[in-house]
């Protein structure tokens, strides 16, 4: 099962290129690499919009009036 890992490895290089020699191939080999580490300040390939809409709701006063 995939960890769901959206930050890119820092070693990895390029599609089908890893550093330390693996297969490279972000969602398959990075998902379950045990050598990942997320690159400084990497961005995810795509946004939680549940956990932004779920702070907005938060952060809205009128919720808890």
């Amino acid at each position: 099962m995939s960890r769901d890992r959206e930050v890119q490895c820092t070693f990895y290089a390029y599609e089908g290129e890893c550093v330390k020699g693996h297969e490279g191939i972000f969602y398959k080999t990075c998902q379950k690499c045990s050598d990942y580490r997320p690159k400084k300040n990497g961005r995810p390939n795509r946004k939680n919009l549940k956990k932004e809409k779920n702070i907005k709701w938060m952060n809205d006063i009128r919720n808890f009036e």
